[in-house]
């Protein structure tokens, strides 16, 4: 059975708090749908929602995470393509519905009880933690014609601290700060 939401599981961001919730219940419909005599059509529909939704949460999840300067950013960046990569397997390589239904309720409550509950729950402590710490973000620059890299204070103190580069996607060059 898959858990309900529950008010622990917020993490202090109001966007990511309700999405959070939308994936919920949205596991919850995957966990219903795998519990009945449904079409290979419907068992797609609602993994392409559920992938679809999730896409767009860990966006937010990200922009939130850079916004508070969390440090374990670019880790909890690699799980969520890590699990992105897991719900893309299921959807394109599925060779028939039962296969569907349990890869789905793994996945689903997976992601629920392991990523929400363990990962993004480090994000709010270690958030309360450091509510008083201005979050304070650098411009940095690369050969992109007027684009400004807004860098936060952590992976700012990774460039000049250790030495580290870190290049834009856009035109493969180091960023460097303005």
């Amino acid at each position: 059975m898959m858990p309900d939401w529950d008010e622990k599981y917020c993490i202090g961001s109001t966007v990511v708090d309700d999405e959070h919730k939308r994936l919920f219940e949205l596991a919850k419909k995957a966990y219903i749908y795998a519990s009945k005599n449904v079409s290979k059509e419907q068992m797609k529909e609602i993994v392409t929602e559920f992938f679809n939704y999730m896409k767009e949460h860990f966006a937010h999840e990200e922009e939130y995470m850079k916004s508070i300067g969390y440090p374990a950013l670019p880790a909890h960046s690699k799980i969520h393509k890590e699990i992105i990569h897991s719900m893309s397997d299921l959807i394109t390589k599925i060779k028939n519905v039962n296969e569907m239904k349990e890869n789905l309720v793994t996945i689903a409550k997976s992601w629920l009880l392991e990523h929400i509950i363990q990962q993004d729950m480090k994000i709010e402590e270690w958030h309360r933690k450091n509510k008083d710490v201005n979050v304070v973000e650098y411009d940095y620059v690369c050969g992109c014609p007027g684009r400004v890299h807004k860098i936060s204070h952590a992976i700012h103190l990774k460039i000049v601290d250790e030495g580290k580069n870190f290049k834009c996607t856009a035109c493969d060059q180091v960023i460097k700060q303005k």
